[in-house]
């Protein structure tokens, strides 16, 4: 083969890539577009996931100086009493986080990430782009094949979201407040792994159907 050829066959390949990763960036809108519409964080939901990982109504007074139901207009939550005030200081990052999960800079950050995931474990995600760039050029993907790629896929990109969520990006939500006295005793990684498992299952379904 020529020199020309090859620089020819390396910028086709580079086209070809380019307009993979076009198709790519929609699969992630897809799936993205059904996870936020699942990952509201339900009050309830969180009360459950916060109690699971061992936070209670009485640590929580404890480390507020707040005492329980004498406290004031109180609520029952995390198995006793808390003041309305503290628990929406309880709520407050969460909910921000599910406001933050609609956001462009989300979804821009988890297709940067995927991007850098697929150009770094090159032998490991190399069928995802292969299958996604021949969709592009019109062609014949067999029906099993392309189902691989595409369930390969929502692994990764699942395991991208997952590490997202657990990294500083997301976990800087609960800085100050009631989360500076109680964040220390609560698996905040663990708990925010846990409200979105649902989410990612749904929006897994969504795209491998």
């Amino acid at each position: 083969m020529t020199s020309a050829r090859r620089v020819a066959q390396r910028y086709r390949q580079a086209l070809d890539d380019s307009q993979a990763l076009n198709l790519i960036d929609q699969w992630v809108d897809t799936f993205l577009d059904r996870f936020v519409q699942h990952a509201d964080f339900d009050e309830r939901a969180i009360e459950g996931v916060l109690q699971a990982h061992g936070l209670s109504a009485e640590h929580v007074n404890d480390a507020a100086g707040a005492e329980g139901k004498e406290a004031g207009n109180a609520l029952q939550a995390l198995g006793g009493w808390i003041s309305h005030g503290v628990w929406g200081m309880i709520l407050k990052p969460f909910l921000n986080i599910a406001k933050y999960f609609t956001s462009q800079e989300f979804r821009g950050g988890i297709k940067r990430s995927i991007r850098r995931y697929l150009s770094h474990e090159v032998r490991a995600t190399r069928h995802i782009v292969e299958v996604a760039a021949r969709l592009v050029r019109g062609q014949h993907v067999p029906p099993q094949e392309r189902n691989a790629a595409v369930r390969q896929f929502v692994h990764v990109l699942g395991k991208v979201v997952f590490l997202y969520v657990s990294g500083p990006q997301i976990i800087h939500f609960f800085a100050g407040g009631i989360w500076s006295l109680i964040g220390g005793s609560v698996p905040l990684e663990k708990v925010l792994t846990s409200l979105i498992e649902k989410p990612l299952l749904i929006a897994a379904k969504s795209l491998l159907g």
